[in-house]
């Protein structure tokens, strides 16, 4: 048997401006397995991440994270931010340019309640509508709450509507 289970893929159509995809998480696995390719995007700038309950509230988690940009056309870049309302800039993309970043991150124990949720991702994104450039982030972080998490919201960072693709995978730890 595969130790990576396919649990849920979904689509969110061009010109969302906020999504909440639920149904996610759940007692079954404690690590999970989110791809997020960007479809389309109406302005600069990355995709945005809040953790949500069974119900589809938002879990008011407070964010610590840190990134590494390795964008090959300028100097690398280390950035950190505490005490955030939201997991900011899974990516980091410009203009409408049609499939412009792939995301992929692991979420540790999202679903439990006695612990933080912890993300550790990687994305590689076009930075200028004509493909000259790209940046690409890595990028830990935790979730400082210890609400049961069933799916997540995302939404652009700096406003504007997006697409995505997502499939999420449960990754069974066999020991």
């Amino acid at each position: 048997m595969s130790n990576l289970r396919l649990i849920n893929e979904t689509t969110i159509a061009n010109g969302t401006s906020s999504a909440i995809v639920n149904n996610l998480f759940s007692a079954d696995f404690d690590i999970y397995q989110i791809q997020i390719n960007r479809t389309l995007a109406s302005a600069t700038g990355g995709i945005s991440l809040k953790l949500v309950n069974s119900s589809g509230g938002v879990i008011p988690a407070l964010f610590d994270y840190a990134h590494l940009s390795l964008a090959p056309h300028t100097t690398f870049y280390e950035g950190r931010l505490q005490n955030s309302s939201a997991l900011l800039y899974l990516d980091w993309s410009a203009g409408t340019t049609n499939k412009q970043s792939s995301m992929n991150y692991y979420i540790f124990n999202p679903y439990s309640n006695s612990s933080y949720t912890f993300f550790l991702g990687q994305t590689a994104g076009l930075y200028d509508p004509a493909g000259a450039s790209v940046n690409i982030f890595k990028q830990i972080a935790v979730a400082k709450n210890t609400s049961s998490a069933t799916g997540v919201q995302l939404y652009p960072s700096q406003g504007g509507t997006f697409g995505l693709e997502i499939k999420t995978y449960g990754l069974r730890v066999d020991s």
